[in-house]
């Protein structure tokens, strides 16, 4: 939506406070109040949301334009080591909603612990919280409560129920920080993409506009960007508002949400969601990672790699980095420290920052075999440190030590 087009529809259908029946805050605070069980939908023109209550407090939120978008986003940014992609539930009809029925299935089983069972719930219900503000600023919002629509008490994660005040004010504040930036006209949801490449090519710094190309893809929005940087959305915004108003960069609407895992037909596992598989064909062959912008530098290390005997997986953009390593769970990463978006360090950290990976062996690679670059590395948990360029010797020997094992033999 342009900002010609919000400000025409906001004429249009904003109401005035004096004709507003009620708000969402003061929607959400008689549900709590009346200890209501059930389902409040809450539904503008285009887009429709659904609250989960159990006995005045909240269980879940969903829907919005972007629903499992953004479960499939949120789940990554807290539990990074559990992979969506395997998942497979035998029961024919979710829980309330498809994405809080994946959170149970999970939690029971184990895989999450209820801090992050806690966190998940909190940081959807925020989002959807702000959403329906943002269009409650457009438009009148219609409600429908449903009390058969709820959620089964033995359903209920009940370690993460929330009082609707717990939340709101706070969302509250965020929404009108938003507003006060000059922002209102803009959804977090939208997609950025490069209008005018080289006006801003222009007008930035050679590092700037790199880094602004590698995000705006034109494939991810505000929020997955401010996801990747680790920025706040509001932040990462503004930074980008000044492009946007020359029109150099565009915001669209969404895409499609992303597909939700379909529903087993067979019995099997007792409805065991599959966990993350890792990928060894041979396990006498260890799997060397290569994160590195460089595509010679992965090269080389590929050649260097394969030819004595191991098996090997580079990857040169750093947005993809934490990702390629959970789906290929690597026996030894090589980590470049400086890279667009994402450096080594920050990379690293992120590594160390996930339970499967607290022993994995990571080396920094850089070409400033400095003091400083070494200190700091031991101190977001890199293994090793190895300059550039890349010595085959060099290499192989610091496999040798850390996989404590001789280089396997060649394959013929």
């Amino acid at each position: 939506m342009t900002a010609t087009q919000f400000a025409s529809q906001k004429t249009q259908s904003q109401r005035s406070p004096s004709q507003m029946v009620v708000s969402l805050e003061e929607r959400l605070q008689q549900c709590s109040q009346k200890e209501f069980t059930g389902k409040l939908e809450v539904s503008s023109s285009q887009e429709k949301w659904s609250f989960f209550f159990y006995a005045g407090r909240l269980v879940w939120a969903t829907g919005g334009k972007n629903a499992y978008r953004r479960f499939r986003r949120l789940w990554r940014q807290i539990c990074p080591h559990i992979s969506l992609s395997g998942v497979k539930l035998r029961e024919e009809k979710p829980i309330g909603s498809k994405d809080y029925h994946i959170l149970v299935v999970l939690s029971k089983r184990g895989y999450l612990t209820r801090q992050q069972g806690t966190s998940l719930v909190v940081a959807t219900l925020k989002e959807v919280v702000f959403d329906i503000l943002q269009q409650e600023y457009i438009q009148a919002l219609t409600y429908e409560e449903d009390p058969q629509g709820g959620i089964e008490q033995s359903f209920t994660l009940m370690v993460a129920l929330v009082r609707p005040k717990q939340l709101v004010p706070e969302m509250t504040k965020k929404w009108q920080a938003w507003k006060d930036a000059g922002l209102a006209a803009y959804s977090p949801n939208q997609i950025p993409s490069l209008e005018a490449p080289e006006n801003l090519k222009k007008a930035t710094s050679a590092k700037a506009y790199k880094t602004i190309e590698k995000l705006v893809d034109g494939q991810k929005t505000l929020r997955e960007i401010g996801s990747v940087m680790n920025q706040e959305v509001l932040r990462l915004t503004q930074c980008l508002l000044p492009y946007i108003k020359q029109g150099w960069i565009a915001l669209q609407e969404g895409a499609p949400d992303e597909e939700m895992p379909a529903f087993s037909q067979t019995n099997t596992s007792r409805g065991q969601p599959s966990p993350p598989q890792k990928s060894h064909p041979n396990q006498n062959q260890p799997l060397i990672a290569c994160i590195d912008d460089s595509p010679q530098v992965c090269q080389q290390m590929q050649k260097i790699l394969e030819a004595a005997g191991y098996r090997f997986v580079s990857v040169q953009d750093s947005v993809q980095a934490i990702t390629m390593l959970l789906e290929n769970k690597p026996d030894f990463v090589f980590l470049d420290l400086m890279m667009p978006v994402a450096n080594g360090y920050e990379i690293c950290s992120q590594i160390r920052r996930i339970e499967v990976f607290k022993d994995l062996p990571v080396t920094i690679l850089t070409g400033n075999d400095g003091i400083v670059d070494r200190m700091r590395a031991k101190m977001v948990g890199a293994t090793d440190f190895m300059s550039k360029p890349v010595d085959q010797q060099k290499v192989l020997d610091l496999l040798a030590t850390y996989l404590n094992a001789k280089a396997p033999a060649k394959s013929e």
